[in-house]
């Protein structure tokens, strides 16, 4: 059976459109292998104008994963497979601010694998998303750079402070405060390509170097970061829908005013 699907580059480095496909049914088996292949080489993938309920979000994310509730919100959530990142829903997590650039539970032993954002309701202005991939980013860098990160080992916590805990309305760090070591770069089972598993919030430091050394390295790094050659940004519209490679890309909340409302749906696959 062929698989009827268009794919758009949303950039030279980041992300495809898919159109073509009715997410609110079952897919067909050849179509969720063609899709998983679509990630795997474009990392992110944007669906516009869609009609989804929690269930069906769910089950499309299935396709590539257990999902998971690992974030821990003060409000119970209303799905087993679904939170939300919203600034006006009681159970909604993340709600404010600004996020730079992270990747998801780099203090954990297995971060998320990928994540999924479904458009519930945004604002008319800001609020975007913004995609970084670490894996152009490190075959950018110079090659004295590069060899100098081989082999670096970093330390990740929860370590929330108690007003950004509130702000986010999820449990605070004093009791949940996991923490895990990963390499600093990552490398893809599959393509061998190394990405760049580095956070501003929840990095603590590189391990064995002095705490001065590692953070001039880690800022050395994340300079790179903001080279839009690496990146999509995307304004959300109500119905759009992103499943992004957590492992890869990392993913940042661009500025919107807090008095409008913002809320996505959010799914996180292991």
């Amino acid at each position: 059976m062929a698989v009827e699907f268009n794919m758009t580059p949303l950039s030279s480095t980041v992300g495809v459109e898919i159109s073509g496909l009715d997410l609110s049914r079952t897919l067909p088996p050849a179509t969720v292998v063609a899709l998983i292949a679509a990630l795997r080489n474009h990392h992110l993938m944007l669906f516009r104008g869609l009609d989804l309920t929690s269930e069906d979000q769910a089950r499309f994310a299935r396709y590539f994963g257990e999902t998971s509730l690992r974030e821990l919100g003060r409000a119970e959530s209303e799905s087993a497979d679904n939170q939300y990142v919203s600034n006006v829903r009681p159970d909604g997590i993340f709600g404010k601010g600004e996020l730079d650039f992270h990747i998801d539970q780099l203090f954990l032993e297995k971060p998320l694998k990928a994540l999924i954002l479904y458009a519930v309701e945004v604002p008319g202005e800001g609020g975007g998303t913004k995609f970084l991939n670490t894996q152009a980013v490190y075959d950018a860098m110079p090659p004295d750079l590069r060899a100098r990160l081989q082999g670096l080992r970093c330390r990740h916590a929860r370590a929330y402070d108690k007003k950004t805990t509130a702000d986010w309305n999820v449990v605070d760090a004093a009791e949940a405060q996991p923490s895990w070591v990963h390499p600093l770069l990552y490398g893809d089972p599959e393509t061998g390509r190394q990405a760049i598993w580095v956070n501003k919030l929840t990095t603590l430091g590189i391990e064995g170097l002095p705490a001065d050394e590692s953070a001039a390295l880690i800022a050395e790094v994340r300079a790179y970061f903001y080279d839009d050659a690496f990146t999509y940004s995307h304004a959300w519209e109500t119905g759009d829908m992103i499943l992004w490679n957590n492992l890869v890309l990392q993913h940042a909340r661009l500025p919107f005013d807090p008095g409008t409302a913002r809320t996505l749906r959010r799914t996180a696959i292991l």
